[in-house]
């Protein structure tokens, strides 16, 4: 199921996190869906036909295989993914691969870096699935316009020490294990999505379980206010894109809607899957 997300204007980052969760920088984002949940293996299994999951078996008990997030699945075949079953449900792709949204016509998904694939294109004026931007991802994660503000002005008044007050809520070491998936508590494996306490705006294991791929670039916070910033250009010195929301294997501090983690396109890890957006 996908949750609307109205959209609004907030405060992105951290006042007292990592370097790369700084400065703390005014954006605002347009109305999109996210998917209540991270993709389950059936999901994924049904449009692609196999499942690449390395966790693909043995489920913890009581638990159902085919609800478990799928993962290790790079940002290539996740488009290819995207776009076929956009097509089955008779929605226009959003992404173009040299100038084809017809996956059928693509070249076979590499499983490293490439540069052709690379410059894949993402149409976010069309209605099908996507990989959410990290604005995106983030906004829905800290609770939407609750955690939001009227307008930019309202924003940038905000003092340091509420916004503080509001990071610390979500570092809570008992309500990071009543909500997410960490090495605390995963037995060093995923889960069943939707088995943890849901965020306010109804989003299951947005932080744990796996992290979940964006669609941005990896590079630094710039101070700037930002309107549906989707992230830089590629270029030699961010050759990654995002990844947020934490996973089975990471502490629990870094399960927030805040950390940010990366990853090659091509590549494919255990801990790394996707929740899916669509534009409204």
């Amino acid at each position: 199921m996908m949750i609307e997300v109205e959209g609004g204007t907030f405060r992105m980052g951290t006042f007292s996190g990592f370097a790369d969760e700084r400065p703390v920088h005014t954006v605002t984002v347009d109305s999109f869906f996210l998917d209540s949940h991270e993709l389950t293996q059936l999901q994924w299994t049904q449009v692609m036909g196999s499942n690449p999951s390395y966790f693909s078996s043995k489920p913890a008990e009581g638990e159902s295989q085919d609800k478990r997030p799928v993962e290790n699945v790079n940002v290539y075949e996740i488009m290819k993914y995207c776009n076929l079953r956009s097509m089955a449900e008779g929605l226009e792709p959003c992404f173009s691969f040299e100038g084809k949204t017809n996956p059928n016509l693509w070249p076979d998904i590499p499983e490293q870096p490439n540069l052709r694939w690379d410059a894949a294109l993402c149409n976010f004026e069309a209605n099908g699935y996507r990989l959410p931007t990290e604005a995106e991802w983030e906004y829905a994660a800290r609770g939407g316009r609750a955690a939001a503000f009227d307008s930019p002005a309202a924003a940038e008044s905000e003092s340091s020490s509420a916004r503080s007050q509001f990071e610390k809520k979500f570092q809570d070491a008992n309500l990071l294990n009543e909500t997410t998936w960490n090495t605390t508590n995963s037995l060093g494996k995923t889960h069943e999505v939707g088995l943890k306490k849901p965020t306010a705006l109804g989003f299951y294991d947005i932080c744990g379980n796996v992290w979940e791929w964006c669609w941005d670039w990896y590079s630094c916070y710039s101070s700037e206010t930002q309107v549906n910033p989707r992230g830089p250009e590629k270029h030699t010195r961010n050759a990654d894109r995002m990844g947020r929301g934490g996973a089975w294997n990471a502490i629990a501090t870094d399960c927030t809607p805040f950390f940010r983690n990366c990853g090659a396109p091509g590549d494919r890890f255990n801990f790394l899957g996707v929740r899916l957006a669509r534009s409204k």
